[in-house]
């Protein structure tokens, strides 16, 4: 058995093409699906779920996905679940079948475990899929963290506070964490793979900010749903893309080839909306 919580948010209040696409992947593998959004969604937006969320909830937007993860965490009947995974709409996909990864997590002897884990700044699950085994959902460290979660708006505070925080908190009790992808590069690694999927055009901008860094010893700030998108879909088969990488590109990631290989994998236009 399995219980999805997943997190939905949408500036125009809308149930996407996209998000009935991902939900419709999830139903394959999943018992309960409970629905969070912080958007006012009209009864004809809910009436798209109807036959994919076994509970649908709305609330105020504040404290962005991890508010939205423990008020569906308060509907779950967790004791009743072998499984759980925390997901959010943050992504487009699945371009290879979600019981893919999910197999790999069953396989595992991890307790909790996701697509990625980040090692920017400090090592973290990263959030928009997160797997979790009873060993995990059960402890009271795990039940103790979500107790304290309170809204924050500050990217930064809640990647520390709740990211890290979450993975810091489950491997002090103990507990294995893990990613389908899961490697602590080191800094020379890190600024190559950087410097090796920017575009031409900010490739020398981006070498000047990577040399001050180096210089100063600060974090390069490596995001592997970014910067290792490529390798992630080639070596890792991961299923799920972010949509910021795709739709704003923020850090001048080369796109032609990740482009390519979705549509060698995956006809269907998640991407619509």
């Amino acid at each position: 058995m399995l219980t999805v919580v997943f997190a939905h948010y949408s500036a125009e209040h809308h149930i996407r093409k996209s998000d009935i696409y991902y939900l419709t992947e999830l139903k394959k593998i999943a018992t309960k699906i409970i629905f969070v959004s912080t958007s006012n969604l009209n009864p004809n937006e809910k009436q798209k779920l109807k036959d994919l969320c076994d509970v649908i909830l709305t609330r105020p937007n504040q404290g962005l996905d991890f508010c939205s993860y423990q008020l569906g965490l308060r509907h779950a009947d967790l004791a009743g679940s072998d499984r759980l995974l925390l997901a959010n709409d943050s992504v487009y996909g699945p371009i290879y079948p979600i019981k893919n990864i999910y197999q790999k997590f069953e396989q595992s002897s991890a307790d909790a475990y996701g697509q990625t884990i980040s090692y920017e700044h400090q090592k973290h699950l990263q959030s928009y899929f997160m797997l979790f085994k009873p060993t995990a959902h059960q402890h009271p460290a795990f039940q103790a963290f979500w107790q304290k979660v309170e809204p924050l708006e500050n990217k930064k505070q809640i990647i520390q506070r709740y990211e890290i925080g979450l993975t810091q908190t489950l491997e002090q009790a103990g507990l294995l964490v893990d990613a389908l992808y899961n490697q602590q590069l080191n800094k020379a690694q890190q600024a190559f793979a950087i410097i090796a999927q920017t575009q031409t055009k900010a490739w020398a901008k981006t070498s000047l900010k990577l040399l001050i860094k180096l210089l100063k010893g600060q974090d390069l700030n490596l995001n592997p749903t970014h910067h290792l998108a490529k390798e992630l879909i080639k070596r890792y088969n991961a299923p799920l893309l972010k949509k910021e990488l795709m739709d704003k590109n923020p850090h001048s990631i080369k796109l032609k080839t990740i482009q390519k290989r979705i549509s060698a994998v995956q006809t269907n236009d998640t991407r619509t909306s």
